[in-house]
């Protein structure tokens, strides 16, 4: 056994030498080890310092060292290629398993969770704004950096307000307290750092458990994951961070980015002027009906030729028809406030307290039934769907509506992860988590429309079949993209 070779090779004088105690193979076959090392993947030697230093210098190995009481402690596991949970010992599951449920710990401690749970959430929602506002320059808006950064902190956010909900204050703030300090601020910075790591965990560990990453434990508190363990799932990731090969990228058209027209301009103009402070960080916007209005048509006008599915197709509470209506009047309400509070924001500062939109669910029915054309039992019957917490979905991208109260009674929506929503994706995503008997009778219909799609294009164009354009009429996932002119709203296929 490999821990009787150490004690046998140990000499009286405490020397030890690693080539007598069957470690001879261990700088040669680095990459490489033998079986005997292999089935000692959390075995330990407990030596004294010179004798470490002495064993790196010979083998020239590059092995992690922890002090513990005066003495060094090498980890031979480093020497273990990275395995996929079905090739791992059941040591190094226990290891992995032992460190996965300590880092859902990682929540305690935070003094955000002290505050009521629904205005910790308020909070969370708030500073991850603040964040994107401070962090993407106008020179940015519309980039791969600016969508990263947006997905990332949807992401975030979402798991900020699932630390409050599940352990902040049960209590209830009105929302009339909802007030921005730099106290909170401070508090909320440190929530996001352990957020932002922890949703990390929640991709790798979920990942590892079913085979699709590989992990090696480095040390006794850190585990090195390693995505990408086949030649088409590192493809998958290259596709999907952009990076595509040259000539796909030359074959592609840029598309025409739209402007403000001359009537939206005005009625920006006009809802400003009417605008006036409420305290440091708040502001009480103008009469924002005609403009929301005029948003409406033309968010109604793009949709529609964003379009790819048949607009009859159930997904349960409505039909993708529907839910494009419901989301036009959605988009007219966070795109108006989210560029005014951009044009607000270079005049007088962040309006931090105005950031996140909140209004009792009743009132969003009214409004979004305003200017989609549905009626409110219909839209009703739409935002459970997007309320977060109602599907396994984290992302706030997919579920926007953000309950601040019991029985989902008041609604917070943040409007950058509203604008970025790939809408039609999303939908049919939820519908997979909650009805997956009614997704799967929606799927059937997927090969007949991209077949229409491929047959209409042909028609249209017989002569020459532009790659890029073929690319973007039948896209497998699509990103969203935004005008130079800020994000704004012209979030598109």
């Amino acid at each position: 056994m490999l821990i009787d070779a150490a004690k046998a090779a140990t000499s009286s004088d405490g020397a030890f030498s690693c080539a007598d105690a069957g470690f001879g193979c261990v700088h040669a076959r680095y990459a490489n080890v033998d079986a005997t090392i292999a089935s000692a993947a959390n075995f330990t030697f407990m030596l004294p310092p010179h004798q470490c230093r002495d064993l790196l210098a010979d083998y020239n190995c590059r092995l992690p060292i922890q002090v513990i009481s005066g003495e060094l402690l090498l980890y031979f596991v480093n020497f273990m290629p990275p395995t996929t949970k079905g090739e791992s010992s059941p040591a190094l599951v226990a290891a992995i398993d032992r460190l996965e449920k300590q880092s859902d710990t990682c929540y305690q401690g935070l003094q955000l969770l002290t505050r009521e749970w629904n205005f910790a959430e308020w909070i969370s929602l708030t500073e991850c704004a603040r964040r994107l506002e401070s962090l993407v320059q106008p020179a940015q808006y519309g980039s791969g950096q600016h969508k990263a950064i947006v997905t990332n902190l949807s992401r975030v956010s979402a798991q900020m307000c699932k630390f409050a909900r599940d352990h902040g204050n049960p209590r209830l703030r009105a929302p009339s307290g909802f007030r921005w300090s730099d106290r909170f601020g401070d508090e909320a910075a440190i929530a996001f750092d352990v957020a932002w790591q922890y949703s990390m965990f929640c991709i790798d560990f979920p990942a590892w458990h079913k085979n699709l990453y590989a992990a090696e434990l480095v040390s006794s508190d850190t585990i090195r994951f390693h995505a990408g363990t086949s030649t088409l799932a590192r493809r998958v990731s290259a596709y999907e961070k952009g990076i595509r090969p040259a000539a796909s990228k030359r074959n592609r058209t840029p598309e025409e980015m739209p402007s403000l027209t001359q009537k939206l301009t005005e009625l920006f103009r006009e809802v400003l002027r009417g605008s006036e402070p409420r305290g440091r960080y708040r502001v009480q916007f103008g009469n924002t009906d005609r403009l929301r209005g005029e948003l409406a048509q033309m968010y109604s006008d793009r949709l529609a030729k964003m379009f790819r599915r048949y607009p009859d197709i159930s997904v349960g509470t409505c039909t993708l028809g529907q839910f494009r209506n419901f989301y036009t009047g959605l988009l007219a309400l966070v795109g108006a406030h989210d560029y005014l509070c951009f044009r607000w924001s270079q005049a007088h500062g962040q309006p931090l307290e105005s950031y996140v939109m909140v209004f009792p669910r009743s009132r969003w029915v009214q409004l979004i039934a305003k200017y989609s054309g549905l009626s409110e039992p219909e839209i009703l019957s739409i935002i459970p769907d997007l309320t977060f917490g109602g599907s396994q979905a984290q992302d706030l991208q997919v579920m926007p509506f953000v309950p601040l109260a019991r029985e989902s009674s008041l609604l917070a929506v943040s409007p950058p992860f509203a604008l970025a929503s790939n809408w039609e994706e999303n939908i049919l995503r939820v519908c997979s988590y909650l009805r997956p008997k009614t997704y799967s009778t929606t799927s059937l219909s997927k090969e007949d429309e991209m077949r229409d799609q491929l047959r209409n294009l042909a028609h249209s164009s017989r002569k020459s079949l532009d790659l890029g354009n073929l690319a973007k009429a039948c896209p497998i996932l699509t990103w969203l993209s935004m005008t130079p002119l800020r994000r704004f709203l012209f979030w598109q296929n």
